[in-house]
């Protein structure tokens, strides 16, 4: 069985690549600046079957001058009960695999997803540190200082509270969602929802 990232021939890449929303929005970005400021480039890798398959296994780093200062899960909306007994051995990898590459990657700050399987820690991309690339269970505007000076944080989501979320049923939502939603309609959900 295939998948649609899974490309065997270089018709079917280019057009991926040509159709594809992101890359038409990050050329574009780029040629706003200098060609002296940005470097752009398409890495092709062998495909691993597993990766879809295993979403909960991907993670997002934040790397201010080759410092990991934080993780988070890269599927952020989903509490995967799973990872609870083996956050403290993810992390221990994740963070001993970025030490020992680190001072390969050309960069001193970006943002770094891994893939962790059973045998090894895998890079999946890197890119650029800045808004643009998704937080996670983070948020560019309340924890940029961590990202840039620490202390480091691993955040996975975490099981809801049943009691809680009777309460509150804005409790199982991420914080960004659950702001959004109160600020659209601040007097109805203040008072059904008791939130402070």
């Amino acid at each position: 069985m295939g998948c649609w990232m899974e490309i065997v021939d270089a018709d079917k890449a280019m057009m991926l690549l040509l159709q594809s929303t992101r890359v038409v929005e990050d050329l574009g970005k780029c040629l706003n600046f200098p060609a002296k400021l940005f470097e752009a480039s398409i890495t092709f890798r062998e495909w691993l079957p597993e990766v879809p398959l295993h979403p909960h296994m991907e993670f997002r780093g934040f790397a201010h001058k080759k410092q990991l200062n934080a993780l988070t899960q890269y599927m952020s909306f989903v509490h995967f009960p799973e990872l609870v007994p083996i956050r403290k051995e993810i992390e221990t990898r994740i963070r001993e695999f970025h030490d020992s590459i680190r001072d390969r990657i050309p960069h001193s700050s970006y943002v770094i997803d891994f893939y962790v399987t059973p045998e090894r820690v895998m890079l999946i991309e890197l890119n650029p540190f800045h808004i643009g690339a998704g937080a996670g269970l983070f948020s560019w505007h309340d924890d940029r200082e961590r990202f840039m000076n620490g202390p480091f944080e691993f955040r996975i989501l975490e099981p809801c509270d049943p009691q809680k979320t009777e309460e509150n049923p804005l409790e199982v939502m991420p914080t960004r969602w659950r702001k959004f939603i109160i600020a659209q309609r601040p007097a109805s959900l203040y008072d059904y929802c008791n939130v402070q």
